[in-house]
């Protein structure tokens, strides 16, 4: 029966033998054995003992082997130029960068008055230490400073204001008038009408030299930038003195109509040339242009010591005004109402006396040296009122 059979088939088979261990599982791990462990270390030990020999060995090495070979001069000739042919050129570039920086600069009216316009490094290299020498004496801070304040004048209209002030009565009263009135023209005249009109005009524009940078505080920035105080003085002076010639050199045009137009000559011979020349005495008229540059160098100097005393332009201009007109005509008056030797001693101050021997075509060294004395003075007062804001 075929259920039978089935039940027969079942009971006739064997019970399956269970398994002694179980099969291995991914996850699972295996511990490695006590003789793998064993073999690690062993090769740890046997690894650092082949380091202590091949340290002793370079240890034991011979001096031979330790001092190092003697420098081939060929090479280390090559090697310095490899070194020195890099820094070379790069001062020479960065030469010509600090110098188109500083000529744009230029360009723009904004030179710095304390940088150092152009690396050490560079002029070093062309000339050593000429450049730091160069420095020390000041002169590039006083060539910067006068530039700025040469520039200032020609871009504010209180210069043009001035000169054309200044050329409208030397023209009518000093030129113009003697031909009108048929009388020989010489430049005399001129020479006095400058001395005259000076006094008033020069406060006008060293008025702002010093009191203007104390008003809006950038006196502090130049004393605390590495300017010295005498750098600044004299730099504002030589900006001051320069326009002042500036103002004055359309003179020069009234010498060229002189010569032109003098109706009498002399005849001369240049060069185997035979010339008329007028007779025009141009030794007096020397003269009388390095009478007047002295006069303003003067003039400048005690503008600039008004300008420093104050913080107002206005203040500024009437003190140099009245220091200008003691020194022009206030001493000579005191000295006529004095005995000796105060009234010599006033005279010795008045500085017309003085400037009359340039326009007589005199070159007097005393009354030059009176000038440039004036001149040294009033910078040096002015670089001691400077100083003194240090101690306020």
């Amino acid at each position: 029966m075929p259920g039978a059979d089935h039940g027969g088939d079942e009971l006739s088979e064997e019970p399956k033998r269970p398994r002694s261990s179980r099969s291995r599982q991914p996850g699972d791990s295996q511990k490695p054995s006590a003789g793998d462990g064993a073999a690690r270390r062993r090769n740890r030990r046997n690894s650092r003992a082949r380091n202590r020999d091949a340290a002793a060995r370079a240890n034991q090495a011979t001096p031979a082997e330790q001092s190092p070979a003697p420098p081939d001069p060929a090479t280390s000739a090559a090697r310095e130029r490899a070194v020195t042919a890099p820094a070379a050129e790069a001062g020479e570039a960065e030469l010509a960068v600090e110098a188109s920086r500083a000529e744009r600069r230029r360009k723009e009216g904004a030179a710095p008055a304390t940088a150092r316009p152009v690396p050490a490094v560079a002029d070093d290299a062309a000339h050593p230490g000429v450049y730091d020498r160069l420095w020390a004496t000041g002169l590039p801070n006083v060539g910067a400073i006068a530039r700025r304040e040469l520039g200032a004048y020609f871009v504010s209209p209180i210069g043009y204001v001035v000169a054309a002030v200044l050329v409208l009565p030397v023209s009518f009263l000093g030129y113009l008038a003697r031909i009108g009135q048929g009388l020989p023209v010489t430049m005399d005249p001129i020479f006095g009408l400058i001395a005259l009109l000076m006094v008033f005009f020069t406060p006008l524009y060293t008025m702002r030299l010093l009191a203007e940078e104390r008003r809006t505080g950038t006196l502090e920035v130049l004393l605390t930038s590495p300017v010295r105080d005498w750098e600044l003085v004299v730099g504002k002076w030589l900006g001051g003195f320069g326009f002042y010639l500036a103002t004055i050199a359309f003179t020069v045009l009234y010498v060229v109509l002189l010569s032109i137009y003098t109706p009498t000559h002399y005849p001369a011979s240049v060069l185997g040339l035979h010339l008329e020349l007028p007779t025009v005495d141009y030794g007096r008229i020397v003269a009388g242009y390095i009478g007047v540059g002295l006069v303003g160098a003067a003039w400048v100097a005690l503008g600039l010591f008004a300008s420093s005393l104050t913080s107002n332009q206005i203040i500024a201009a009437v003190v140099g005004v009245g220091l200008l007109l003691a020194f022009q005509y206030l001493f000579g008056t005191l000295a006529t109402f004095l005995v000796s030797p105060y009234s010599d001693f006033f005279d010795y101050l008045n500085a017309a006396n003085h400037a009359a021997s340039f326009s007589a075509g005199r070159l007097v060294p005393k009354d030059a040296i009176y000038f440039v004395t004036l001149t040294a003075g009033a910078l040096f007062l002015t670089t001691r009122v400077i100083e003194s804001r240090k101690w306020r």
